[in-house]
């Protein structure tokens, strides 16, 4: 370290040395200048500070740091190819800016999409559902019915039959009657029910024409007549 800062105090080539050095790397890599620079230009702010204000020795002079810091910030700014490197890394960085907006465009389309899609197909079964509940409620009604209608059917046979074998028993109650009471005269003399031929004593059925009448229910046979009870 110290033969180096005698060759900076002492031989004018090695200054210019260095300093055409720096220069090339500054130019060079101009990201890495324009640190380097900073961070000399802030060193040299701090060795200004222990020099003037707390009164302290410095390794190196202030004002020569400050020259050394300023620049290679001044090349490292100067060089086209920073900007180019800037830009680059602005135009990756808004590109991939861009990748991840489109892929969050994309999915959430996607996911839009799969939510539309999912929400028919719930709303397409629910109706098919609901389709197939109003049918099977509207079979089983019909069927209901249609078992009301056949009880009803079957409960009116059943009725009309007992009806018409009941008014059957009737009529032939009523024909037995009429008969009994037609051939059967009563102990007073008439007859009890329907119209009964009366003729007159000493003639028959068939020679009863002007010799007979026809008595009606209830009557009372004349005197001098008997009753026809064959006919």
């Amino acid at each position: 370290m110290h033969k180096i800062k005698d060759l900076w105090s002492t031989t004018l080539w090695f200054k210019i040395v260095v300093i055409l050095f720096a220069i090339f790397i500054a130019y060079s890599l101009p990201t890495f200048a324009i640190f380097v620079g900073f961070v000399i230009f802030i060193y040299s702010i701090v060795s200004y500070i222990k020099k003037f204000n707390l009164k302290k020795t410095t390794r190196f002079n202030p004002n020569y740091l400050l020259l050394a810091g300023v620049i290679p910030m001044i090349i490292g700014l100067s060089n086209p190819s920073f900007y180019n490197d800037t830009n680059n890394q602005n135009e990756n960085t808004s590109s991939s800016i861009k990748k991840d907006n489109n892929s969050q465009a994309k999915a959430s389309s996607e996911s839009k999409a799969i939510a539309k899609s999912e929400s028919e197909s719930k709303a397409k079964s629910e109706s098919i559902e609901k389709k197939k509940e109003s049918e099977s409620i509207a079979t089983s009604q019909s069927a209901e019915s249609q078992s009301i209608v056949d009880s009803e059917s079957t409960a009116n046979s059943i009725s009309v039959d007992e009806s018409t074998k009941a008014s059957e028993s009737y009529q032939q109650a009523q024909a037995q009657q009429v008969e009994y009471t037609q051939t059967t005269p009563s102990n007073s003399g008439g007859s009890r029910t329907g119209s009964h031929w009366a003729i007159q004593d000493g003639y028959d059925w068939y020679t009863r024409k002007g010799h007979s009448h026809i008595i009606p229910a209830g009557g009372a046979l004349p005197t001098g007549y008997h009753w026809e009870v064959n006919h």
